[in-house]
């Protein structure tokens, strides 16, 4: 009976499915395990990886003060915000550079640790893969800082600001982790596991 039990996804009902195989509370089909998972993650992860690259090297934001027309890359940001913030340049720093690449980096362990059915270091790599879920909510946050950033500069001496091409690449790269992590089924972390639990009893 137990080895009929289903986990929603949805609403995280753990039961029997009815006589469609759905959720009995809210409908969803109930599956062993989320179609093409793995496969999803992994496009969604080279995408991003894709879109990271002219994201840091084309121009992410255009400012047109006192007539001159001044360009930044997000590093050449950090580092003209460092001049005059400190404490905002690091706030960019963490959420442009750090977070996406730490992301990258843990999504990349954990999908190849189920790629080649890894048992070891199981504890690590749930506690990695809830990180990243926590962390996903503060993707954005430097475009916020960007906004504030924006809102508190003189607007009598700033003519025009726009935001540059590597806008849309890091939006797209952010977009994509986040997909990458919700179309990943954790339970396939526990499947290597399990087989090899099996294999011993």
């Amino acid at each position: 009976m137990t080895g009929a039990l289903r986990v929603c996804l949805g609403c995280r009902f753990t039961g029997l499915p009815d006589a469609r195989g759905r959720c009995p509370r809210c409908h969803t089909p109930l599956r062993r395990r989320r179609r093409h998972s793995l496969q999803k993650a992994w496009a969604a992860l080279i995408a991003a990886i894709i879109m990271l690259i002219p994201a840091n090297v084309l121009t992410i934001s255009i400012i047109y003060l006192n007539g001159s027309r001044n360009e930044d890359t997000i590093m050449s940001g950090i580092l003209s915000l460092a001049q005059g913030n400190v404490a905002v340049a690091a706030v960019v720093f963490i959420a442009s550079i750090l977070v996406p690449f730490i992301k990258i980096i843990v999504l990349f362990t954990l999908l190849l640790s189920i790629h080649f059915n890894v048992r070891h270091g199981m504890k690590t790599r749930v506690r990695l893969l809830r990180f990243v879920i926590w962390i996903g909510r503060w993707s954005m946050l430097d475009l916020f800082v960007i906004a504030i950033t924006l809102s508190l500069v003189d607007l009598d001496q700033l003519l025009a600001f726009t935001l540059g091409p590597a806008g849309f690449y890091f939006c797209s790269a952010v977009i994509l982790t986040i997909l990458a992590v919700e179309w990943l089924d954790s339970r396939l972390l526990w499947d290597a596991h399990a087989t090899h639990a099996d294999y011993t009893d």
